[in-house]
């Protein structure tokens, strides 16, 4: 919000998630960095692997229908002029044989990645 400072997060012309201005330090007023994706806790307890899922428990190598995924990914310019997000995105999976993320691109969705994993499997993920 240009007049208050407040950031939100909109969905489908709904806002779903808000942060006051007075959460950042004064001179904050652009973002220069977005992160979109998935995240768990791995605490390794019993020295292996959490068998937490991330989304769906799908790669995001399986797609659409099959893994999480985030689809018409814009961001927003100080006047609140909206483009897609850049193309490629950073990519980035600490855990790839655990859980993945696939950047598709400019899709007729919009800009759109998948991304999820079953977590802890014996021989894959341990």
């Amino acid at each position: 919000d240009l007049e208050t400072g407040n950031w939100k997060l909109s969905f489908n012309g709904e806002t779903v998630g808000f942060w006051l201005r007075t959460n950042y330090h004064p001179d904050f007023h652009l973002a220069d960095e977005i992160q979109w994706g998935g995240e768990i806790v791995n605490e390794r307890i019993n020295g292996r692997h959490t068998s937490t899922q991330m989304g769906s428990g799908h790669f995001g190598r399986e797609g659409m229908g099959k893994a999480a995924h985030i689809r018409h990914m814009e961001v927003y310019d100080r006047d609140l002029n909206p483009s897609d997000a850049a193309y490629p995105l950073i990519a980035l999976a600490t855990d790839p044989l655990c859980y993945d993320i696939n950047d598709w691109g400019r899709t007729p969705m919009g800009r759109m990645i998948t991304f999820g994993g079953p977590g802890y499997d014996a021989l894959l993920c341990p």
